[in-house]
Order: C-alpha cells, then sequence, then structure tokens
C-alpha cells in the first residue's frame, strides 16, 4: 500500500521538463501547450545556440531535462545535429532522450544518423504534432488518454 502512495506521490509532484528546440515560433508554441496538456513543463529555444545556453544553465538536477526536441535545420550556424552531438559527448546530457524533426523527407541517411546518436527521428507531417505527444507520453512515462 505504501509503495503506491509513494508512486502517487511522485508522479503528482515531479513534471518532466521538455526543451523544444525549433526555429518556427507557431509551431514551437503548438508543441509546448500539447506537451503542457499532457502535464510536461516546457521551455523553448530559437535555435541552436539558445538550446546549448539553455542545456549549460540547467546543471542542478531539478532544472535538467527529460526530453529534448531538436529540429535539424535552423538559423544561427548550430543546427540539432550540432545540439545533439553535443548533448551526446557531455556526460551531463548523453542520457538525456532525443528526438530529431525534419520538414524535409525523411531520407534514410537521417534516420540512421539519429539512431547512431540514440534519437528519435521524427517528420514534420500532418500528423507530427500527435506523434511528437505520443512519443513524449512514451519516454516520459505518462499515461494516453484512457490510460488513466
Amino acid at each position: 500500500m505504501a509503495k503506491s502512495y509513494l508512486s502517487l506521490f511522485i508522479r503528482e509532484t515531479i513534471v518532466p521538463r521538455v526543451l523544444i528546440v525549433e526555429d518556427d515560433r507557431e509551431l514551437r508554441q503548438v508543441l509546448c501547450y500539447s506537451l503542457m496538456d499532457i502535464g510536461a513543463e516546457c521551455v523553448e529555444a530559437v535555435d541552436g545556440r539558445k538550446a546549448l545556453e539553455v542545456l549549460c544553465q540547467s546543471l542542478a538536477p531539478a532544472d535538467q531535462f527529460d526530453l529534448v526536441l531538436l529540429d535539424i535545420l535552423m538559423p544561427g550556424g548550430v543546427s540539432g545535429w550540432d545540439v545533439l552531438e553535443a548533448m551526446r559527448a557531455n556526460p551531463l546530457w548523453s542520457n538525456i532522450p532525443a528526438v530529431v524533426l525534419s520538414g524535409k523527407a525523411t531520407l534514410l541517411a537521417e534516420q540512421e544518423r539519429a539512431r547512431k546518436l540514440r534519437a528519435t527521428h521524427l517528420q514534420k507531417t500532418s500528423r507530427f504534432v500527435d506523434e511528437v505527444v505520443g512519443k513524449a507520453r512514451e519516454v516520459l512515462g505518462l499515461a494516453g488518454e484512457g490510460d488513466q
């Protein structure tokens, strides 16, 4: 009995943190609102440089991220791939689950690169937001509709 109360307490008090790295403001906001609807806290970054700054500022255990969503192509000279490679090279960030997001037709080379960097690759399609939310639920251990 105590274990179930403890699990319930932990589930209700720990809010998963998601870093959304996307240069398209509207898409970033849609993703954030959709993830907030399932109980996640969102932090937004407009490009790869800002994402690395946010990661560097999130060193305390309570500030670390449970998931990072990365657009692949962004302005500013730091791509989603660059951020993902930096994450995998840093012991503080190397185990954070990541999902790379591509607006172009998915190439096998992109899928393979994502796999090698221990990330999920999703293409931005008409059901894209639903796919991201589904993947976030899976990674963050959040119940889906009708699961509770």
